[in-house]
């Protein structure tokens, strides 16, 4: 019960950006068209305030009332849509449904023209369906809303609810058919390069793996849809990732980064007014507490989060809630309590299962490929027909063919399988594991971020910690989007000269870094020993070139190549050091004394009054 309550905030907004996508211009009535074009822009513009509902609500409210006025029905029933858009948003399922009902009593007189606003009506009711633990039901309305998007060939409005069906598979434990549409959904989102959709991908994805408990895998696409949600500015898919990402890290028993990311998610769903999130996520904490043993903070959280769920009728997480105040009760010897909880579990679980479920998925999926078949069959037929009249003895000749050609097909593939399926767990392996190393670089570089807030007197030391995590997280990073093993060079040093500059806090005006890169790529091995070395230049040169200069500051770091020979320079016009030293038992040298040693290279190291400078030269073998 705790992994479906880690996924449903995930699936409320992942439905969400479905149901607030832009709606298509309605046939305009051919009198008042000035109303009618003034009730749209209405429209529109609710649309526009997505990230703020009560805005949303109130333009909805407003174009539905002048609709009646002007006798405007598309108006008004898109308006109809836009408030129960908004009310679902909100958690007020019931008012979103009553809206719903209102539009299908108006389905049988509305005629032609009206698709869209029908197959948007069936994805709301489907995502109604979602909150309330009605699978089957859910499934129902989504696969019809996909054929009618299907067949007006909306392609995002197809890849938003590829994405939904995809998270009902999710929540039945069906991997394989969650991936199957998640596909589905990330190639259409592609193709129109849709960032929220991208970003509800990647989560969907992210809790594929999370059900599986490969946690790595699953922290490793919420971390990537949470860039992508910071980076298209959407507060409610930023939530929703810090609230993933933070359950991962619990179930992982870590329990204080995890903290730190369900306190943003927290927050974000307060300032939102979003009570389902928020209620879902302070569970989580709950959860934690009671964990650690800190029994009266947990009781104080479960409290709260079975009040919410009382008042809105959240029935499973009233359940869940329940069953940890009576566990919480019973650790406090509090038997009376613990047992009243226990007994409002068990009638939760009644009503949960009396429900009444419409049709099974696997019903519905059924009609819908079936659907798709006969298309296929029928061409087929076509085929056939043309076929036979090229003669009885042409067919012969290629069922002939064809069957040795089936034979040897059948032959190779036998031969093949066993490979192929060791490739696929290998690749699999290899994934897995360059994920949870990336997460784990990641991890470290936050927890040396924390520590350096929480111990000041250190704070030196950490930042170069910090800094040497990630410039060997940063060729992961770069891998990703590269195929094969060398790296684009230029854009990896720039990157990385950059981050060191963030994580000392220097600012543009303080140091004059100027950069001069050949365009080439290099092997990853190479890349991660060059980063290395910058690194550790540049961490003696903020702590030791320029003390207490006053003069214009500058750092120039340049790679050349000629022929074969690289030649990396880094020179600044601070106050030198004692060359002696670099006998010394000083880390920062030394440390690049064995990365050039690493690279086969030689470095000369000239130092004065006037600055330093550091030439590393080597060859470009691997």
């Amino acid at each position: 019960m705790r992994s479906i309550f880690s996924l449903k905030v995930l699936i409320f907004f992942g439905i969400i950006f479905n149901l607030l996508s832009c709606e298509e211009n309605i046939l305009n009535n051919k009198q008042g068209k000035k109303e009618s074009e003034y009730i749209d822009s209405l429209l529109e513009a609710s649309d526009i305030y997505q990230n703020s509902i009560d805005s949303m609500l109130l333009l909805a409210k407003d174009a539905s009332q002048l609709s009646i006025e002007h006798n405007y029905q598309a108006g008004y029933l898109r308006g109809l849509l836009q408030q129960g858009i908004a009310h679902f948003y909100k958690g007020e399922d019931s008012i979103a449904m009553s809206k719903i009902k209102i539009i299908e009593q108006k389905e049988l007189s509305i005629g032609e023209g009206f698709e869209l606003i029908i197959a948007r009506k069936n994805s709301l009711r489907g995502s109604i369906y979602y909150n309330q633990y009605l699978y089957d039901s859910a499934a129902i309305y989504m696969f019809e809303a996909l054929q009618m998007f299907e067949s007006q060939k909306d392609t995002l409005q197809v890849a938003m609810v590829s994405a939904n069906i995809a998270s009902n598979y999710i929540l039945m434990g069906d991997s394989e058919k969650a991936l199957e549409f998640t596909k589905k959904a990330e190639l259409n989102f592609q193709k129109k390069n849709h960032g929220e959709g991208l970003t509800a991908v990647y989560e969907r994805i992210g809790s594929v793996y999370l059900g599986q408990e490969q946690y790595d895998s699953a922290l490793f696409y919420f971390k990537k849809s949470l860039r992508f949600a910071k980076k298209i500015n959407h507060v409610y898919f930023i939530a929703n990732g810090c609230h993933n990402v933070g359950s991962v890290y619990t179930k992982q028993e870590q329990f204080k980064i995890g903290g730190t990311y369900l306190q943003q998610a927290v927050t974000l769903y307060e300032e939102q007014d979003n009570l389902l999130g928020y209620a879902m996520t302070i569970s989580l904490l709950a959860q934690v507490d009671f964990a650690q043993k800190k029994y009266q903070s947990a009781l104080s959280k479960y409290q709260r989060v079975n009040k919410i769920a009382l008042e809105h009728h959240y029935l499973s997480l009233q359940k869940e809630s329940s069953e940890q105040l009576s566990k919480i009760y019973e650790e406090q010897k509090r038997f009376e309590l613990a047992l009243m909880h226990n007994q409002k579990v068990k009638v939760i679980t009644d009503s949960l299962n009396n429900t009444e479920r419409l049709k099974t998925i696997n019903k519905l999926e059924n009609q819908y490929l079936n659907a798709q078949t006969n298309r296929i069959i029928l061409e087929q037929k076509v085929g056939i027909q043309r076929e036979r009249n090229r003669g009885l003895l042409l067919s012969l000749i290629s069922i002939i063919i064809i069957a040795i050609s089936f034979f040897v097909i059948w032959k190779r593939k036998a031969e093949n399988k066993l490979l192929s399926e060791k490739n696929e767990l290998i690749e699999s392996q290899q994934l897995e594991l360059k994920h949870r190393t990336e997460n784990q670089l990641e991890q470290l570089s936050d927890l040396f971020a924390i520590y350096g807030l929480m111990n000041t007197g250190n704070t030196e030391v950490l930042k170069e910690a910090q800094s040497r995590v990630e410039a060997i997280n940063l060729v992961y990073r770069y891998l990703e989007n590269n195929k094969g093993n060398d790296i684009d060079i230029k854009p990896f040093i720039v990157k990385l000269v950059n981050n060191i500059l963030i994580i000392y806090g220097i600012q543009k005006d303080e140091i004059d870094v100027k950069i001069d890169i050949v365009n080439t790529k290099v092997g990853v091995n190479k890349t991660q020993i060059i980063g290395q070395i910058i690194n550790e230049i540049l961490n003696n040169t903020f702590k030791h070139a320029f003390g207490t200069r006053t003069e214009k500051r500058e750092i120039f770091v340049s790679l050349s190549q000629t022929d074969s020979i690289f030649e990396l320079r880094v020179v600044d016009n601070g106050q030198g050091f004692d060359s002696n030293k670099l006998k010394t038992d000083r880390m920062g040298l030394s440390l690049i004394a064995a990365f050039v040693k690493s690279l086969r290279g030689e470095m000369i190291t000239e130092t004065g009054d006037n600055g330093t400078k550091y030439r590393i030269k080597f060859t470009q073998v691997s």
